[in-house]
C-alpha cells in the first residue's frame, strides 16, 4: 500500500527493485545467512531514507548485532 504514497525517484526504485532481488535470489537458494543480511540492508536503508515524504529521514539508528552464525 505505501508504494502509492512513495516518492521514490528512478534511482531510488532502481536501487529498491536491486534489494529485492537479492532478498529473493538468498531466500531462493534457502540461504538464510545471506537472506537475513539482505533484508537487513534493505531495512537500514529504507529507516534511513524518507521513502514516502512523511518528514525527515531516521536518524540514529540503532541496531542489536548481526546474530552469530
Amino acid at each position: 500500500t505505501l508504494w502509492g504514497f512513495s516518492t521514490l525517484d528512478t534511482t531510488d526504485a532502481r536501487a529498491v527493485a536491486e534489494q529485492h532481488r537479492t532478498i529473493a535470489a538468498a531466500v531462493q537458494r534457502h540461504d538464510a545467512g545471506a537472506a537475513a543480511a539482505a533484508m537487513r540492508d534493505h531495512l537500514v536503508w529504507a529507516a534511513q531514507a524518507d521513502l514516502h515524504g512523511l518528514g525527515e529521514p531516521a536518524a540514529g539508528l540503532r541496531f542489536a548485532p548481526a546474530a552469530a552464525e
